[in-house]
């Protein structure tokens, strides 16, 4: 949990100082698969958005992820010009998991769907949902264990931005 509030921290940070025109957003949220994230995402240009995020999950076992995400901006907001409204996200995400009976290793694509709620110019919500569907999957087994995971999976993010 310490190295998630160095991480962000690093990233308030270096974000501020490369940011010329609130092209940088610090997010964090809830979802799956991409956990308890914390993450950036940059803008390219008025449609397009990369970003990256990594994120943890807390429970029994240790849950691990990585996440590259590009956004397509669909629609821009009247209160808000340069801030979009609805945008269609692609998400690749590496996820580990390790507990007591196997070790799990997944790489997924998510297509998405998504809605920016605008509190001010600076700070909002992002919810999007969409559709999970495992490209790569190793499974480890460390004593007797059945594991069945399915192909599509639905998914589901909220997560808060900052503008910087």
């Amino acid at each position: 949990m310490k190295n998630l509030i160095l991480l962000l921290i690093i990233l308030l940070i270096s974000g501020r100082a490369f940011s010329q025109e609130k092209e940088w957003d610090i997010v964090a949220g809830l979802g799956f698969p991409d956990c308890l994230h914390i993450g950036v995402n940059k803008s390219m240009n008025k449609k397009s958005t990369l970003g990256g995020s990594i994120g943890y999950f807390p429970d029994y076992s240790n849950i691990f992820q990585l996440t590259a995400e590009h956004q397509l901006k669909l629609k821009y907001s009247k209160k808000f010009p340069d801030m979009p409204t609805w945008y269609f996200a692609q998400r690749l995400t590496y996820m580990y998991e390790d507990n007591v009976d196997y070790v799990w290793h997944n790489i997924y694509l998510t297509p998405s769907i998504g809605k920016h709620f605008n509190f001010n110019d600076r700070f909002g919500l992002n919810v999007d949902l969409g559709v999970v569907m495992v490209l790569m999957e190793k499974t480890y087994a460390k004593l007797e264990c059945y594991d069945e995971i399915m192909p599509f999976l639905p998914s589901l993010r909220i997560q808060f931005f900052y503008r910087i």
